[in-house]
């Protein structure tokens, strides 16, 4: 895992694993986007905002992200 910022932005981007990037999903309520393969692993997630990144950590408790990216759903907590 590695975590880059981009202090322009104020963009945190996680990146999870090397791969071929297929396609990247917004996820709202969150504002952030997932890049994943084209066997839906996740590559990486783009939280566009501090408080976004922040929100995340609260609600997931901590930096827990899939490993598979099994739609929006699956980073929005019930």
């Amino acid at each position: 895992m590695r975590i880059e910022y981009d202090r322009e932005a104020r963009a945190i981007y996680v990146a999870l694993a090397d791969g071929v990037h297929a396609r990247t999903v917004e996820v709202q309520p969150l504002k952030v986007y997932v890049d994943i393969d084209a066997e839906g692993r996740t590559l990486g997630i783009e939280f566009l905002s501090l408080t976004s990144f922040e929100q995340y950590m609260e609600e997931h408790g901590g930096l827990n992200l899939p490993e598979r990216f099994a739609g929006p759903q699956s980073l929005v907590p019930a």
